[in-house]
């Protein structure tokens, strides 16, 4: 783990993405920010990725995070992006390697980026990050408000492309289509040439049709069929996968066995680790719902068991969770372009615990 870390910290180095502090002084402002090793065994590509936590409190109890302003919200919501993507006979997926660390940071505020580490010399040195960093609060909003003037300043040369890195990407994830393989070829030519113009590579590219996947390069290709749409890049015990084979969305789970009684905090947790934007699992995340409304009534502490007979009956719902694994829900909601018109239907209903609506298309 140690030559891993090792590693990646000194292709940070190579890269131009930090530097060493040579200067005897130190100025009048400036911050020193905690990084570890965090090791992601699912990544197909850099399974060792440092964590900067920016938001670890100093002796004067305030963390860099708190200093910084998180800027206004320019991401479009998952559900609306799940939605588009889902509309395109031909789907496709990739990434932007490195995203945030291509965006350099002004040189009057890299010192507030400031890292201790041993490096391969062995000894203790302090460097400073170039680069917007992961772990900042003002992050995502600096690498979206980027992209965007990107789309904006070569929207006259690449309309098309433009559109798609506005609408349908999530930070540095692009989740579109196309109703032919050529249109989707086209699309991905002019993304890969527009964020060029960046500096940008997008990378891992996945799609569902065959004749797409096989006139992309070897090192653009993803070496998956089964694509992780756990975009908020959160540890989450069910996640959404896409099988480009079938072209259906599914559920991954991996809930941490319990070794002592559930209780209301462990309950609550369960629940809120159910990552599904498009609320596909609605009817099975109601269950919980409606257990969280009856720990409410009954005036549980946090820490307090779970009374019987809701202690088995939450158990017996944590295993049959497994179950979700099974499902296989259809990307493409079918729309075709010459369709002459579409409906909508909606039906919604209301009980004594809980109110609901689905719509289809």
């Amino acid at each position: 783990m140690d030559h891993l870390y090792t590693t990646f910290m000194t292709e940070y180095l190579a890269l131009g993405h930090m530097e060493k502090v040579i200067e005897n002084e130190e100025p009048r402002t400036v911050c020193y920010i905690p990084h570890h090793g965090v090791y992601k065994e699912s990544s197909s590509t850099t399974k060792l990725r440092t964590v900067f936590n920016a938001s670890r409190k100093t002796i004067e109890n305030i963390s860099l995070n708190d200093c910084l302003h998180v800027g206004p919200k320019l991401q479009s919501d998952l559900s609306q992006i799940i939605i588009r993507w889902r509309l395109h006979r031909i789907g496709f997926m990739a990434d932007i390697e490195k995203c945030y660390r291509q965006i350099l940071v002004s040189r009057d505020y890299a010192d507030m980026q400031r890292i201790i580490w041993r490096g391969t010399e062995g000894e203790p040195a302090a460097y400073r990050l170039l680069t917007v960093t992961y772990g900042l609060n003002c992050s995502p909003y600096l690498a979206i408000k980027v992209l965007q003037t990107l789309a904006d300043d070569e929207e006259s040369t690449y309309p098309e492309a433009s559109k798609v890195l506005r609408e349908s990407f999530y930070v540095d994830d692009c989740l579109h289509g196309a109703d032919s393989v050529d249109a989707a070829l086209e699309i991905q030519y002019q993304l890969r040439q527009l964020l060029q113009r960046g500096g940008f590579v997008l990378r891992k590219w996945s799609s569902n049709a065959v004749d797409f996947m096989q006139r992309l390069s070897a090192d653009d290709k993803e070496n998956t069929i089964c694509c992780n749409l756990n975009l908020d890049r959160t540890t989450k015990a069910l996640g959404i996968y896409w099988l480009c084979d079938s072209d259906s969305l599914t559920y991954k789970v991996s809930l941490s066995p319990l070794t002592t009684q559930i209780t209301k905090r462990q309950q609550l947790s369960d629940i809120g680790k159910i990552y599904d934007p498009p609320g596909l699992l609605a009817p099975i995340t109601v269950t919980g719902k409606a257990m969280c409304q009856k720990l409410w009534v009954a005036g549980l502490n946090w820490d307090d068991p779970i009374p019987e007979p809701l202690q088995q009956e939450w158990q017996r719902f944590r295993k049959e969770l497994g179950e979700v694994e099974r499902l296989r829900i259809p990307r493409w909601l079918g729309v075709e372009p010459n369709s002459r018109g579409y409906q909508l239907h909606v039906f919604s209903d209301a009980s004594a615990i809980a109110y609901a609506a689905v719509a289809y298309l």
